[in-house]
Order: structure tokens, then C-alpha cells, then sequence
């Protein structure tokens, strides 16, 4: 962080509160298990893959049981919208695709999938999936080694790749109890299995394969104790 960076950062920090906010620095982020969405012949179709609609303690994005932190930022009962006193500021956003999906998957969101915003009836196609990389999180190695003759061992990598920055001006804000609505369109279908082959007795639909969408920013919370 540059030093003017801070500087703004602390003037903006005084300024809401003493409006009577707190403020965070952090991640906004939605995370959906989207192999529950393939259908029954374990493909998943071309379509869109909704984030940001269900808040925690609610089952919901693909998970049987009731949405935690770990799952969704939105808090309980913000179901596709900031809830009363809450607002964000994004300056960063990504699509995380997170170290456990198998490589094909990782190549295939890559290439063949697209981020769009939606809010009311305006929808900003945000691009292609591969320019809005974020692989600045999960497990991370520069290097395979092994002591087994003619074997390799490869370590969970997702790269090093932070996410997109959204330049001065080009923030995107998100007022209380307005819509917060991302979606992932994927253009083409996918056999959600293990090895990208079709399913079979020994070739089962994946239990969980995780896929985010995750901005960076400032929270502003309105005090109320």
C-alpha cells in the first residue's frame, strides 16, 4: 500500500465514523457446489450458476446443509441483497476456482465460462472467466519431488494470481438492502466426474467441486451498540 493509499484509507476511516459506522477491510464472497447441479447423467449443462442467494444459516448454493461463514459472507437472512445498515464497496473481484476441482474442470471454467453483475434490470457482462482470475487463495507449491522411482507427485496448485483490480472510479457499490447478484454462464456441458469421462460404475458424479465468486473491499456497518 502506497503511503497517500493509507492516508486516504485513514480519512475514510474517521469520516463514517464519526457518521456512526464501523468499517472493515474484507472480502465479500459467495461460494457454490456446483456438483449437485449436474443432471442425471452426471453433465453439467450449459446454463447459469447463481451467487450471492443465499445468506448463512440457510441451506442453499448447492450445499444440503445450513450456509456458514466458511460458505457466504452474507450475513443470516440476506438472501440476495446487503441486509439494512450494511454497505460495500468493491475495489477487487474475481472468480475463485478452488484448488480441490480437478484440472479439466479448472480449464473448462477457464475457457468456456463467463462472469456477468446483475441488479435490477441492468446486467454488466463483466467477460470471459480467465480475466478475472483469483488464485491468490487455497493451497499453493512451486515444486513436486518424490523419492519413488517413475512417479510424480503433484501438490495442490492453484497459482499465485491476485484478483482483478477495479480501478479508482471503476468501484462497484452496494448500497443496503440493495440486490447483490453475480453469476458464472457456462457455454458448453461437462461431465462432473474426476477424470472428465463420462459416468460410470467406477467413474461416480463428484460429491463437491467449489466454485466462488469473491470481491474485495470495504464494509461499512452502521453502529448500533
Amino acid at each position: 500500500m502506497q503511503l497517500t493509499d493509507a492516508k486516504t484509507g485513514m480519512t475514510r476511516f474517521l469520516q463514517s465514523q464519526a457518521a456512526g459506522q464501523k468499517v472493515y477491510r474484507m472480502p465479500y464472497y459467495s461460494i457454490v457446489n456446483i456438483a449437485t447441479f449436474a443432471d442425471g447423467a452426471g453433465v453439467l449443462q450449459p446454463g447459469s450458476i447463481f451467487f450471492y442467494g443465499t445468506g448463512r444459516g440457510k441451506a442453499g448454493n448447492g450445499f444440503a446443509a445450513q450456509l456458514t461463514a466458511a460458505e457466504t459472507s452474507l450475513p443470516q437472512g440476506a438472501d440476495g441483497m446487503l441486509p439494512g445498515g450494511i454497505e460495500f464497496i468493491a475495489d477487487h473481484l474475481g472468480v475463485d476456482l478452488f484448488p480441490s476441482m480437478p484440472d479439466h474442470m479448472k480449464t473448462f471454467f477457464t475457457e468456456k465460462s463467463f462472469l456477468s453483475q446483475h441488479r435490477l434490470s441492468h446486467e454488466w457482462t463483466c467477460g470471459a472467466t480467465r480475466y478475472w482470475p483469483c488464485a491468490a487463495y487455497g493451497n499453493q507449491s512451486q515444486s513436486v519431488a518424490t523419492t519413488i522411482a517413475n512417479t510424480t507427485i503433484e501438490y495442490g496448485v492453484n497459482g499465485r494470481v491476485p484478483m482483478t483490480r477495479l480501478q479508482e472510479g471503476g468501484e462497484i457499490y452496494f448500497p443496503a438492502k440493495q440486490q447483490i447478484d453475480f453469476r458464472v454462464t457456462t457455454t458448453q456441458a461437462i461431465n462432473m466426474t474426476a477424470n472428465g469421462q463420462a459416468v460410470g460404475p467406477n467413474n461416480p458424479v463428484l460429491a463437491e467441486v467449489l466454485l466462488g465468486v469473491v470481491m474485495l473491499g470495504w464494509q461499512f456497518e452502521v453502529i448500533t451498540t
